[in-house]
This record gives structure tokens, sequence and C-alpha cells, in this order.
């Protein structure tokens, strides 16, 4: 009886039939990775961005993005690219 259950994961395992992967040339597992962005991305994207949407947890609106402008552009990309490059995110 002790064998049956010592064997049970095994005989089972073994009754699975064998597939071919879905993407063969996919690296498993799948990586992710993310590149610095530039001040014209930065620009583009707050351009982009709804003032009619509710902000953040971090209370900037749309408004205040787009009215600082210019002179955020610059520090919010170098605080984007410095937590790409170190791997830190904030927390929620």
């Amino acid at each position: 009886m002790n064998s049956f259950f010592a064997s049970i994961g095994e005989n089972l395992y073994s009754q699975i039939p064998q597939t071919k992967p879905l993407m063969p040339n996919m690296i498993y597992p799948p990586t992710f990775s993310l590149s610095s962005t530039t001040v014209q991305k930065v620009r583009e994207f707050i351009g982009g961005l709804n003032q009619g949407k509710a902000c953040g947890l971090d209370v900037l609106t749309a408004r205040i993005l787009k009215d600082a402008g210019e002179k955020i552009l610059e520090p919010i990309t170098h605080i984007f690219n410095l937590s790409i490059t170190a791997q830190t995110f904030p927390d929620v």
C-alpha cells in the first residue's frame, strides 16, 4: 500500500501525453525588459493624457502635468530612467 502512494505521482505523470511547445522559438520562461525613455517620448505621453480622467494615488492630475510642461520633462525623464536602470519601482 505504501508503494502505491509513493509512486502514484510518477505513474500519473508517465500517462500524460507529450506535446510540442506552442511557440518553439520562445525562451522559457519568457523574459521582460524595459529600455530607457527620452524627453520627447515623455512629452508625447503627457500631451496625450486625458484631462477628464481622475488622478492616481500620486494625486498628479493630467492638468498639473500639462501645465508644468517643459519645466518637468527632463526631471521626470531622469527619474523614469533611473527607475528602469536600478530596476526599482515604487510600491502602490
